[in-house]
């Protein structure tokens, strides 16, 4: 796995803030948390995104360069006394590398991880949007 440091001056691999940066107060909970890497000629994106049904709550959509995680998280029927959970809609947009094949994405959820999984060539494809696969056994 490589891991790519903003004051290095690499620019192969754009700094995820990049695109959707955070608000002061975004860089809690409450935002979609990412980690990125590069490894077997991938581009990897990995989002926590705990207690969501990954075909009806969550959304992967590349385009112009770019990747985008929708997740919609929803309270259960019962109402918390008290919660530090956060519910609603939350979103990132990520600057894909300039080698992203954009027809070579693939999305896949297991254990609260989203990872998506970029090649990585010299052509780009056109908008589209992944399909998620769930990979643990439903519950």
């Amino acid at each position: 796995m490589n891991a790519v440091s903003r004051g290095e001056g690499l620019t192969r691999f754009p700094d995820p803030w990049d695109v959707d940066p955070p608000s002061p107060s975004s860089r809690t909970s409450s935002y979609l948390r990412v980690e990125t890497s590069v490894n077997d000629h991938l581009y990897v994106v990995r989002v926590e995104a705990p207690g969501v049904d990954p075909q009806r709550d969550l959304k992967v959509t590349v385009e112009r360069g770019t990747i985008t995680i929708e997740c919609v998280r929803t309270e259960g029927t019962t109402a918390p006394l008290y919660t530090e959970f956060h519910y609603g809609t939350f979103s990132r947009t990520l600057v894909l590398p300039a080698e992203a094949d954009w027809e070579d994405v693939t999305a896949s959820y297991d254990q609260g991880l989203l990872e998506v999984r970029v090649g990585l060539s010299r052509e780009p494809g056109s908008s589209r949007t992944v399909p998620i696969s769930r990979e643990s056994p439903e519950e």
